[in-house]
């Protein structure tokens, strides 16, 4: 049960890692998610999360592209404010990886907020 617990709280905090830990907690999920039933919500939950703000970084990150071809756009003020986007992004998610892997941790399931229910009733219809 311990291993499960460190997995899943390594799970959580990878959300820091950007791509690289998505793909490492999917990784993780492939090889052990029949292990048990407290790994595998964890790692569904972790992996849930990352894909949402992975999702949403790659759309900054493509604003940022198209802001920089329009030609009658500010250029710095528009690449200013989608670092601030980003940034508060970081500022709302790490709290939560880091909130989720303390109860994981602690043996403890994590949904998150808003997300983690879907999650949770998707994987029961699958």
């Amino acid at each position: 049960m311990k291993r499960d617990n460190l997995l899943s709280g390594i799970s959580h905090l990878l959300i820091i890692g950007g791509a690289y830990g998505f793909i490492i907690t999917l990784i993780i999920y492939l090889l052990e998610k029949d292990k048990s039933d407290f790994l595998n919500n964890n790692l569904k939950q972790a992996i849930g999360m990352q894909a949402l703000v992975l999702s949403l970084k790659i759309l900054v990150n493509i604003g940022r592209v198209f802001g920089l071809v329009h030609p009658f756009q500010n250029i710095i003020f528009e690449t200013i404010k989608l670092d601030i986007i980003s940034l508060m992004l970081n500022i709302i998610v790490i709290p939560f990886a880091i909130y989720a892997s303390i109860n994981v941790f602690k043996g403890r399931f994590f949904k998150y907020p808003v997300i983690g229910e879907y999650i949770h009733n998707y994987k029961s219809q699958n």
